[in-house]
């Protein structure tokens, strides 16, 4: 398990966005979503005093949950079918 913590940066002065991934020191059924919330709010205090920009933080398993839910309101297309029968409503011209 890991947090994965990211420096927004200022891209339109220049300084780019920064993540690192922290390996965190215990698993996630030996502890309660208190002790989590906790940890991810020191995490952010203790990078933020040396960010650039905003700093956000995920844990791996809150990053795979919205890729998941954004997979499922997103759907890939079917290989192998037309275009237009992929998206219906799109014909091309």
């Amino acid at each position: 398990m890991y947090l994965k913590i990211t420096d927004q940066g200022d891209e339109s002065v220049g300084i780019f966005s920064e993540s690192w991934d922290v390996p965190c020191p215990f698993v996630m059924e030996d502890v309660d979503s208190e002790d989590l919330k906790i940890f991810k709010a020191s995490a952010i205090s203790l990078y933020s005093q040396y960010a650039s920009g905003r700093v956000v933080a995920q844990y791996d398993f809150e990053i795979l949950a919205a890729e998941a839910q954004y997979n499922e309101a997103f759907p890939s297309y079917e290989e192998g079918l037309p275009f237009c029968e992929q998206y219906p409503g799109n014909t091309p011209i």
